[in-house]
């Protein structure tokens, strides 16, 4: 097909529309950002890979998470402090105990290794009479005193198949921020378990 003088393409229709739905690109590669998970705030750097997704939004890989432009100044943020302001109110409005008001009268801590890593399972007896748990692949979390037989049910798995078992003596566990949840038999769990009561 020959071009005739001053004719125009599809591509030439198409091309301001091309242009302007471009989704903007707010996060670059090795930035930190900051994630706010309830009343927590991570901090992430932006990875290499970002993507459009819903027609108008972009997603972007994080270290060990993902965002979009549309959590960006919601819970997603370049300077810590307005994160640290929206985690505080969450953490106005909602059930919760601080790491740092954590209490335990006793813990029980084993250790062992698995592909290399060393694995630390534990329960902190709470001066409340309550638990908190950290063992499993479950969240940490504090529960009843129904849930040591599971514990102690994986520790005897752990000693029969497991030559690196040691028990831990003063073990000082870093507890996390726990939220209300809704579980049957946990009373509160951390930030990333996504049945809180919210």
């Amino acid at each position: 097909m020959k071009q005739c003088e001053g004719q125009i393409s599809l591509m030439d229709l198409l091309a301001p529309v091309i242009r302007t739905a471009e989704i903007p690109c707010l996060l670059h590669e090795g930035q930190t950002v900051y994630k706010v998970v309830r009343g927590d705030v991570e901090t992430h750097t932006v990875q290499k890979r970002t993507w459009t997704c819903g027609g108008n939004n972009r997603g972007y890989d994080l270290d060990g998470d993902v965002t979009w432009n549309s959590q960006i100044g919601k819970i997603i943020f370049t300077s810590r402090e307005p994160a640290e302001r929206v985690a505080q109110e969450y953490l106005a409005e909602y059930e919760h105990i601080l790491a740092e008001n954590i209490r335990a009268t006793g813990v029980i801590a084993y250790r062992y290794e698995y592909r290399g890593r060393e694995i630390v399972q534990s329960y902190s007896i709470l001066e409340d009479g309550t638990f908190y748990f950290k063992y499993g692949s479950m969240y940490e979390h504090i529960g009843k005193e129904v849930e040591i037989k599971k514990f102690e049910e994986e520790r005897q798995h752990c000693i029969e198949r497991n030559d690196t078992y040691a028990v831990l003596e003063n073990y000082k566990p870093q507890y996390k921020n726990m939220y209300k949840c809704g579980h049957s038999s946990w009373v509160y769990a951390e930030a990333r378990y996504e049945y809180i009561n919210d």
